[in-house]
């Protein structure tokens, strides 16, 4: 399904029955909808939710914003080192909104947050900037953006800085390409296999085609935004931050910072998870956000029981 909101159009679908606790799931960068797999959220259905997963702008078949070229990697590098500010076709700030404006074409008042890396950035921004919209916060793999936290590992950056084939060129160099990097970041013990990968990225092209330029601009946004501690500390809702304890791309100590920067937010670290949602974790990640699901609710029942003592 797709909806026009904040000046953009979005492809979303949903799970359950919105009788249920609304929980959106905001993908990470360059990463559609379809990673948060269907077995994935039916367990969280499972657990009592109402899912919404949506493409970001740029990302699978939400719009493409290709009409904008996209910045060159080393003038990123050199605004990440220098601070300066680019001339960007959007921001975080404008895929925050996106999020928001999806939940009001879908009447949802107020929900459960859950994002994975760069969608943890987005996820920790709506909860700081949208309190009120938000029940509780979960942010998987993701970050602060504090510079003084460790970088990826050296072989992912190389992989990262290695220009992949053009699938249409040389598909099989592009399905290589892409296996080694989701290999590199993935768990080393519960490695997901080269078939299922290029299954689905295979699928990925079939559905949205070949967009480089999108995760480049969404690259930029992120890197943009910077160090969003400032924002992350004004968070007070119930939050979960979970976390592999071997991820190469987005180190452990990265989830430590946002820990540290929400107060009464509960760390929860995932022995042997990289930088994926392999389905062999899946039950102790849904068990971790019904857990904080429960626990907001418990909070928003004595808020209640406050409010009538009160009046």
């Amino acid at each position: 399904m797709r909806v026009n909101v904040n000046g953009t159009f979005l492809e979303y679908d949903t799970f359950g029955s919105p009788d249920q606790a609304p929980l959106l799931l905001i993908s990470g960068l360059n990463t559609p909808m379809t990673r948060w797999t269907q077995q994935f959220c039916e367990q969280l259905v499972s657990s009592g939710f109402y899912v919404v997963r949506y493409n970001n702008r740029d990302t699978g078949s939400s719009e493409h914003f290709d009409r904008h070229k996209p910045v060159g990697l080393l003038r990123l590098l050199f605004a990440r080192m220098w601070s300066f500010k680019l001339n960007l076709p959007y921001t975080m700030n404008d895929m925050v909104k996106d999020g928001i404006a999806l939940l009001d074409k879908l009447n949802i008042q107020k929900a459960h947050i859950v994002g994975r890396s760069m969608g943890g950035v987005i996820a920790q921004l709506m909860a700081s900037g949208y309190s009120e919209r938000v029940i509780s916060l979960t942010t998987i793999m993701s970050t602060t953006g504090n510079r003084r936290l460790p970088k990826p590992s050296i072989q992912v950056m190389r992989l990262i800085l290695k220009k992949a084939p053009h699938p249409k060129m040389n598909l099989e160099g592009y399905l290589q390409h892409r296996i080694k990097y989701t290999k590199a970041i993935g768990s080393t013990r519960y490695p997901t296999r080269n078939e299922d990968i290029r299954e689905r990225i295979i699928d990925d092209l079939s559905h949205s085609g070949f967009n480089p330029g999108g995760g480049k601009r969404q690259l930029a946004a992120l890197i943009q935004a910077g160090d969003i501690r400032i924002a992350t500390r004004k968070i007070t809702c119930p939050t979960l931050v979970l976390r592999g304890d071997c991820d190469p791309l987005v180190p452990l100590v990265c989830g430590l910072d946002i820990h540290k920067n929400i107060k009464h937010s509960k760390m929860c670290v995932v022995e042997d998870m990289g930088h994926s949602l392999h389905d062999h974790f899946f039950d102790t990640i849904v068990r971790e956000i019904r857990l904080l699901k429960d626990a907001a609710e418990q909070s928003c029942d004595q808020s209640d029981v406050l409010a009538l003592q009160k009046a």
